[in-house]
């Protein structure tokens, strides 16, 4: 099994989890709109300028974008994730997908996503497009929304809840 989509001939496709006991809301008002927390690549950066986070997180950005905060791991990722009214996960290249991010993400807030392989599979056809952009533009058009429109982030984020709930790390390494 592997967790890269498209799949290489031979192998099946396993996607990587989440912990609904460490990956979920910190059950307090969001303290900033918008989060991204990763390594720095010039495809990320590339979005990330166009999208505009109110933070960025994460190391290797050296040069690929200004203003970046230290990483931020374990208990903090979640913290920070949980206090967030949108946050934005990006892959590396738009043709290998998903990040264990996405999932993890999911579980503590509303998400939007960059368009790769697997979004369609794990979250289906219709919440995809909802959630999930192709270009920085459309990145910065979707959560320019979602930040506005309180009643549908709320509605994204239960969708989003119910499409990762089989993907957990137990049923996963089950599977």
């Amino acid at each position: 099994a592997t967790p890269v989509r498209p799949t290489p001939k031979g192998w099946r496709w396993l996607p990587t989890g989440w912990d609904p006991l460490i990956h979920r809301p910190s059950g307090v008002a969001p303290l900033w709109d918008s989060v991204f927390i990763g390594t720095g690549t010039p495809r990320k950066a590339e979005f990330l300028r166009g999208i505009g986070p109110t933070l960025v997180f994460g190391n290797s950005w050296n040069g690929l974008l200004q203003g970046v905060n230290q990483p931020i791991y374990l208990h903090d990722y979640v913290d920070v994730l949980g206090k967030t009214r949108v946050s934005i996960n990006l892959h590396r290249s738009d043709t290998v997908g998903l990040n264990r991010r996405i999932f993890e993400i999911s579980g503590c807030g509303p998400c939007i996503s960059d368009r790769v392989p697997g979004v369609d599979e794990v979250f289906g056809k219709s919440l995809s497009e909802r959630m999930s952009f192709a270009t920085p533009q459309e990145g910065r058009a979707l959560l320019l929304y979602y930040l506005a429109h309180d009643k549908e982030r709320d509605e994204l984020w239960q969708a989003e809840r119910a499409a990762i709930a089989p993907y957990t790390y137990e049923a996963q390494a089950q599977r």
